[in-house]
């Protein structure tokens, strides 16, 4: 495994941990006190939060802190904001358009 693969998983490591034990994070539950945050493949991150704008300004506010301190940050031109509930799927770029 090649050096620069193995940098890029170690600084990735620290958001991920902290986005999944921050409890002003709220993720999709399946089950009492488990919460589904993210997923990570390569150098992607899925993030599923509950449609609630504090969980999602909470987690832009930690991606923005950890790209200030790493030099890392979102590529806002891939990035898609998916609101889900639970009778029906809303598509929406507002949240994206006004916080990021």
């Amino acid at each position: 495994m090649s050096t620069i693969i193995i940098a890029f998983i170690i600084c990735i490591k620290y958001p991920s941990h902290h986005i999944q034990s921050n409890k002003h994070i709220k993720g999709i539950s399946l089950e009492p006190d488990k919460d589904i945050k993210q997923s990570l493949f390569a150098d992607d991150a899925t993030y599923f939060l509950n449609d609630n704008y504090d969980s999602f300004h909470n987690l832009i506010e930690s991606l923005t802190l950890y790209g200030m301190t790493s030099g890392l940050k979102l590529n806002k031109s891939k990035c898609t904001v998916l609101r889900a509930t639970t009778l029906g799927i809303t598509f929406t770029n507002n949240e994206k358009d006004t916080v990021l």
